[in-house]
């Protein structure tokens, strides 16, 4: 999904082009190419191998949740063939859960695209009903990965495509979560040790008092679970789906 030129092996070749000349301009003060019309045949440096930087395992589909309509029409724009999930599905999946995100500052192409950290997830999840499945076995499977898998160069997500799925939801007042973290810890002697440990060890937790609550807050069934994850589910094994009918 990512690579670079290898400028160490190169191969010179002939590339027929245009003949030019550098002229002095008296507006900008520097020179200007002034192309003559003539063809002249130029002797060039080609560089035709690369090496990889970063690489994904392609998986056997990708399920993409029917909420997510934006993304899903763009994949059919790229000429991408889409199945549907006739029923709700529980499935073992492979996905991605972000962290350190931040977004550009300055605009690109009308987006602020976005940097992240992420790492690997696998979990069991229930897709709904008219899920979309994007199957691998197509010719433009190379577009899907590319636009799909978080960390290539133009994925979705880069170009601030999922951003919702960066913003916290839920939140909680601090004065409940004082008496949700005494409840915890009078019940979870390793979660009583966990948290004095950090809190001895680690400076800047021991003088944010909203960190040093929100640390119980992060382990309690109140935490909202979805915040940072990916919603597109990898399908490493092919899989039986109850899809709908292709219609004929």
């Amino acid at each position: 999904i990512r690579f670079q030129i290898q400028f160490q092996d190169t191969t010179w070749v002939n590339f027929k082009g245009i003949d030019f000349e550098l002229r002095d301009s008296e507006i900008s003060g520097g020179k200007w190419i002034y192309y003559t019309g003539k063809p002249r045949t130029y002797r060039l440096p080609f560089f035709q191998h690369i090496i990889s930087v970063d690489s994904v395992q392609v998986p056997y589909a990708y399920l993409i949740p029917p909420q997510w309509h934006a993304q899903i029409q763009r994949l059919q724009w790229h000429g991408l063939r889409l199945r549907y999930l006739r029923k709700d599905t529980t499935l073992t999946v492979q996905s991605y859960r972000f962290q350190n995100v931040h977004w550009q500052e300055q605009s690109y192409e009308g987006h602020h695209r976005v940097q992240f950290q992420l790492y690997t997830i696998t979990e069991k999840r229930t897709f709904p009903a008219g899920t979309a499945v994007l199957f691998l076995n197509q010719r433009a499977a190379a577009v899907a990965v590319h636009l799909l898998e978080p960390r290539a160069p133009d994925s979705f997500v880069r170009w601030g495509m999922w951003d919702t799925i960066f913003e916290r939801k839920e939140y909680a007042e601090l004065y409940r979560l004082e008496e949700l973290a005494r409840h915890m810890l009078s019940q979870n002697p390793d979660l009583r040790k966990e948290f004095f440990t950090k809190l001895h060890s680690d400076s800047t937790f021991r003088a944010n008092p909203r960190a040093r609550l929100y640390f119980f807050y992060q382990r309690s069934p109140y935490w909202d679970k979805n915040w940072n994850k990916y919603p597109v589910g990898r399908l490493l094994q092919k899989t039986h789906l109850p899809l709908v009918p292709v219609k004929k």
